[in-house]
């Protein structure tokens, strides 16, 4: 990268909608990047800031905080860390919407851009030219030996549920969820329990779906999902097999 690239990229790692590291400003970060302390995002986690006292301007409260600012941010969750690598089109919303959908990992997203491109263009809002976009961006070598390094550096680097996992019984699942409930209104409640459970949901039935939750009123889902041979399962079904910590079917 050319060193207004570098700049570009540091100053977007650390900004306030990205990994939001505090009291890191511009004049801080050209500082370090000039003492040959920051290459990339990662060095922020591992440099040594006490080369900043021998600076006209950096007294040992002012490093102190932004030692602490460091470190809090060694704390932001995953969804923070993918929407900070700069990656075209993977912001914020859409890191989110990959993790709740069970891509937990960079790992996992990687394999689903290079073998489950269907069942990423299922997910609301992604397009083809969106999972090209990320293709090229995200399989980078660059960017792979970047989150090795961040993940050395102790950052977070898979996306917990709120709640925690409650067990891995739906692992390996993939589940489309439609129609209207009793128990789960809305039914994104239902999803909820999917994923609690490592289970991934999507938004359409494709070929890689693997069970399709239907209430009353299912349609169109409901009808690919019999062509195609994907598992249907009631309320009550699905109900039973949360009491029973079981995935339907088997």
């Amino acid at each position: 990268d050319c060193p207004d690239q570098k700049r570009a990229q540091l100053l977007f790692f650390v900004g306030k909608d990205q990994m939001d590291i505090e009291n890191l400003g511009p004049e801080t970060v050209d500082t370090l990047v000039s003492l040959g302390l920051v290459n990339d995002p990662s060095d922020f986690f591992t440099c040594n800031y006490d080369k900043l006292l021998e600076i006209p301007g950096f007294g040992p409260k002012k490093v102190e905080l932004i030692r602490q600012g460091v470190e809090k941010a060694r704390r932001q969750p995953f969804v923070r860390v993918l929407a900070s690598l700069g990656v075209p089109d993977l912001g914020p919303k859409l890191a989110q919407l990959f993790l709740e959908a069970g891509f937990k990992t960079y790992s996992a997203l990687c394999e689903a851009l290079e073998n489950q491109t269907e069942e990423l263009l299922s997910l609301p809002g992604v397009a083809e030219r969106t999972v090209e976009s990320l293709k090229s961006g995200l399989l980078k070598p660059r960017v792979s030996r970047l989150m090795a390094k961040l993940a050395e550096a102790g950052l977070t680097m898979e996306a917990q549920t709120p709640e925690g996992p409650v067990s891995s019984v739906f692992e390996g699942s993939v589940w489309c969820v439609t129609g209207s409930f009793l128990q789960f209104q809305p039914r994104s409640l239902a999803e909820k329990e999917i994923l609690k459970r490592s289970g991934r949901v999507v938004s359409a039935v494709s070929g890689t779906t693997t069970h399709l939750l239907a209430g009353s009123g299912a349609g169109s889902k409901l009808q690919k999902a019999q062509s195609l041979g994907i598992q249907i399962v009631s309320e009550q079904t699905f109900l039973e097999a949360l009491e029973q910590e079981r995935l339907p079917g088997t």
